[in-house]
């Protein structure tokens, strides 16, 4: 912003001061040569060339910060998110792991038994710790999957601050 004040100023002083020098020129000599008042109107519009690019060009890098700015907030929720995702899937592994061993046991226990009224029970069992270790099984899948999502969502999302950063510095060696 103040540099676009001091050119806006510069701009304004040269202005001036060209008024000036044309208003000494025109009373010091009564006929001043025309290319001298060509090239200066030529200076004239060249400087508002680079007055309207410079403006132009700082519009484009305030509207890069900004994206930058909420670029940088979409990253940090991803990466939250991932690292929330990322807690949960030792959590699921081992309560996958602990379902399936005491299905396992059970199995191995129903296989051993001999009494047949007692068997008849633990096989009456069996059905809702099956569901129980199914439901672990898939709790470590989703969290799994949530992890990859996540890790994908915030690879694409550097990859667009890469790109806003790229810009953005083209247009600062502009």
């Amino acid at each position: 912003m103040t540099t676009r004040v001091v050119i806006v100023l510069s701009v304004c002083t040269f202005g001036i001061g060209l008024a000036g020098a044309i208003g000494l020129g025109a009373q010091s000599a009564t006929s001043a040569p025309e290319a001298t008042c060509a090239a200066l109107v030529g200076e004239m519009r060249q400087l508002r060339v680079a007055l309207e690019d410079s403006s132009k060009n700082q519009t484009q890098i305030q509207a890069l910060a900004v994206y930058l700015s909420a670029e940088q907030s979409r990253m940090v929720q991803l990466s939250n998110r991932l690292d929330a995702a990322r807690a949960e899937v030792p959590v699921a592994t081992e309560r996958a792991r602990e379902m399936a061993a005491a299905l396992a046991h059970a199995q191995s226990e129903i296989a051993t038994m001999t009494e047949v009224t007692v068997r008849q029970e633990m096989e009456a069992g069996l059905p809702p710790l099956k569901r129980k270790a199914d439901e672990a099984a898939a709790a470590e899948l989703a969290a799994r999957n949530r992890e990859i999502e996540f890790r994908a969502a915030l690879q694409t999302e550097e990859a667009r601050w890469t790109d806003l950063i790229q810009r953005l510095e083209a247009l600062v060696r502009k």
